[in-house]
């Protein structure tokens, strides 16, 4: 019924579930007590989860996400996680609800409580890839703006890149976009797939002693960039959320919208699921 947090990281923090009502969640630990959600509004049924990302059914998979926006999501930063427990709980219209489980699996636990209510809570992390073999990368495709991916190297706990800039740094993301392009992986839109389709990428040429931070570049330029460190992006903006991570894989849900744009925010445009990875325990 509690967790304990081993790195003072950024913490996402999504209603995973599309049941009816405002949610409230916190976490409390003794005489403390740090909000994550407040009056949060679920997914659209049928919207993209951890269930659905690996169900190639075109009725009921990911296929059929598109348009459906996942629930409110949140990102904490700058704030003290370790050092004590800390127990999830929430409330649904005022009403306040049972803890029923938590399930940790790689740097994600999945909170349950009682009326169906679920909430994901993920530290924005990094992979790294084992000495041994190379990751890989598959990618589906659901978004129509073009885009590229990018991996740049970064630090896995602060997001601090070459030279000590930290996400919150108004050059960041330039300066991130010139690491990938010199020391990362580039991935341009005419090499993803088409929409509803996915596609392979393996053997990435990644340094297996180094971690990556994710950018995506998109707009008919792809003059805007967004990174897997939201405190890097414009107003903040979470535009990749977990949607599953475990020791050796790690999979994102990315929106290709900013959050000033007229969005769906449905996280599916595209999804990257990275395979043999080292993923750190949340």
């Amino acid at each position: 019924t509690s967790l304990q947090f081993t790195r003072n990281i950024p913490l996402t923090v999504w209603r995973a579930d599309q049941q009816p009502g405002n949610v409230s969640v916190s976490l409390q630990s003794t005489g403390v007590t740090i909000p994550l959600l407040q009056g949060a509004i679920s997914g659209i049924s049928g919207s993209i989860s951890p269930q659905n990302v690996t169900d190639e059914d075109p009725l009921n998979g990911w296929r059929a996400t598109e348009a459906k926006a996942i629930g409110t999501t949140a990102s904490l930063e700058n704030t003290r996680l370790t050092g004590t427990s800390w127990n999830p709980t929430a409330t649904l219209n005022g009403r306040p609800l049972e803890l029923l489980n938590l399930n940790q699996d790689g740097n994600q636990v999945t909170v349950t409580f009682s009326d169906g209510i679920t909430v994901v809570l993920s530290q924005q992390d990094t992979a790294s890839a084992p000495s041994t073999i190379r990751p890989s990368l598959t990618v589906k495709r659901l978004g129509r703006n073009s885009s590229d991916l990018a991996l740049y190297p970064v630090d896995p706990i602060t997001g601090l890149i070459e030279g000590g800039v930290a996400p919150t740094d108004p050059n960041y993301l330039i300066q991130a976009l010139a690491l990938a392009r010199s020391k990362g992986v580039m991935i341009t839109a005419d090499q993803l797939p088409e929409f509803g389709n996915s596609i392979t990428f393996d053997n990435l040429d990644v340094d297996s002693s180094t971690n990556y931070g994710l950018l995506l570049l998109t707009g008919p330029d792809r003059s805007t960039v967004y990174s897997s460190y939201s405190g890097a992006n414009p107003q903040g903006a979470i535009q990749m959320i977990s949607l599953g991570s475990n020791t050796d894989q790690m999979v994102l849900g990315i929106e290709d919208l900013g959050p000033t744009s007229s969005t769906d925010r449905d996280f599916n445009d595209i999804i990257a699921s990275f395979h043999n990875v080292n993923i750190p325990i949340l």
